[in-house]
């Protein structure tokens, strides 16, 4: 199973914050409910807590974590 979790206002949009998925060697893109008008240049997209992205293939075991950019001050 691949842990998908979905951070802030992204997981509004996917309609569930965490979810397994019962995939091997998959792209990020084809795991993510995120679909339509989500703008990918302000998403950061985590494996296993590293960076990585929507072309990156996860692999059983692996946790994707899909955040909003933020910034402030």
């Amino acid at each position: 199973m691949i842990k998908v979790k979905y951070v802030g206002y992204l997981a509004s949009i996917a309609g569930v914050h965490e979810e397994e998925i019962n995939a091997e060697n998959a792209k990020i893109r084809e795991l993510l409910r995120l679909k339509g008008n989500v703008n990918w240049d302000e998403v950061i997209i985590l494996v296993n807590g590293r960076p990585a992205g929507l072309d990156t293939t996860v692999k059983k075991g692996d946790e994707v974590t899909v955040l909003p950019f933020t910034s402030g001050g």
